[in-house]
């Protein structure tokens, strides 16, 4: 088995499917981007929206809240996001590729200079 894919067993019954998805959120959770522009946000909750089924494919909507403190200046954050998955039924599993999240670059590296039409500050 491949450890860059999540895979849920298939069932005959897309209904008995969908409430299998969604009983499986767990498992689900690392196909998701759960990615949030604040380094000390934590998800609290995730939440399945939607879940389209075929013969061969599935798409799965979701929501998520996310919050996060900064105790130095006592401020709280919070919102939402959301997203999708897609996953393929491959010798009776369906199967999700693990969410890579993108590496970041590092800004106070980069100078406006080097690239042509960026500018970012330079600390």
């Amino acid at each position: 088995m491949n450890d860059d894919r999540i895979r849920i067993p298939a069932l005959d019954d897309p209904d008995a499917m969908k409430d299998a998805f969604y009983a499986a959120l767990d498992e689900l959770c690392p196909a998701m981007d759960l990615s949030v522009n604040d380094a000390r946000a934590t998800v609290d909750e995730v939440t399945i929206t939607d879940v389209d089924l075929d013969a061969e494919s599935v798409r799965i909507a979701f929501e998520f809240e996310w919050s996060s403190y900064y105790g130095c200046k006592d401020i709280d954050s919070c919102d939402t996001g959301d997203g999708e998955i897609v996953g393929v039924l491959q010798e009776g599993f369906w199967v999700f590729e693990r969410f890579v999240p993108p590496t970041e670059r590092n800004a106070r590296r980069t100078r406006s200079s080097d690239h042509a039409g960026f500018s970012r500050q330079v600390a």
